[in-house]
């Protein structure tokens, strides 16, 4: 799954770190993505089936463009059996450095169901 996501993020950016961005990493421009898996958990009571949850956050300097948000969404449900997980997903905002641009911060959810684990 985590190369799958990642094959589908490089179609949008080439700037994508799994988990967190490593320290030793600079980013001149705040502008990539970060992705990583969030939460496993049994699907229900009568099941041998796992339910797992992948996020994805894009984060951009100024502001995140509505059409990288939907190519983003798009791109990971074409991924067989992955769909926009429910609930909100909400922006966020934090200065870059010391510097006085703001950066835009927004995590997406994603699930897709394990069989028979």
């Amino acid at each position: 799954m985590r190369n799958l996501i990642q094959e589908k993020l490089l179609e949008i950016d080439s700037n994508i770190h799994y988990g967190i961005v490593p320290d030793n990493v600079e980013n001149k421009e705040w502008n990539y993505f970060v992705f990583g898996q969030r939460k496993l958990r049994k699907k229900d009571s009568t099941s041998n089936d796992l339910q797992g949850y992948w996020n994805v956050v894009i984060v951009r300097e100024n502001f995140i463009p509505d059409d990288v948000v939907i190519d983003v969404i798009n791109k990971i449900t074409d991924i067989p059996g992955v769909r926009l997980a429910d609930g909100d997903f909400e922006y966020n905002y934090i200065m870059k450095g010391n510097t006085n641009i703001v950066v835009e911060i927004l995590e997406l959810q994603f699930t897709k169901t394990k069989k028979g684990c």
